[in-house]
């Protein structure tokens, strides 16, 4: 479908069928960010039980929000892990430069 036919579409669908493409555009991105969330915990190698003990978030709302489903005051929380997934990747980072440097050291 090109831009033209994409635009007529959108001119001659009804408020309803708008309000439903757009939940379900809203509703894939969640899930989009939702799998983004899981594989970079996973690539840290970190459980959603380590998550949920770090940020003081539920267990079953981060599920909620890495399978996409609604959660209230999703999007603080979805900002609270990935800040967690941030720190700790940091953290990572700063004990490979460290053990890199304390092995120039013994030299």
């Amino acid at each position: 479908m090109n831009l033209v036919d994409l635009l007529i579409a959108r001119k001659v669908e009804t408020l309803k069928e708008n309000c439903a493409r757009i939940k379900g555009e809203r509703r894939q991105n969640w899930i989009d960010e939702g799998n983004r969330l899981v594989e970079w915990r996973d690539r840290l190698g970190l459980t959603r039980a380590f998550i949920a003990r770090e940020t003081g978030v539920n267990y079953s709302r981060l599920r909620r929000l890495e399978t996409g489903l609604p959660v209230k005051d999703g999007k603080i929380i979805y900002r609270i892990y990935e800040m967690t997934l941030e720190s700790f990747e940091t953290r990572i980072e700063h004990e490979r430069f460290f053990e890199q440097f304390r092995l120039l050291q013994d030299q």
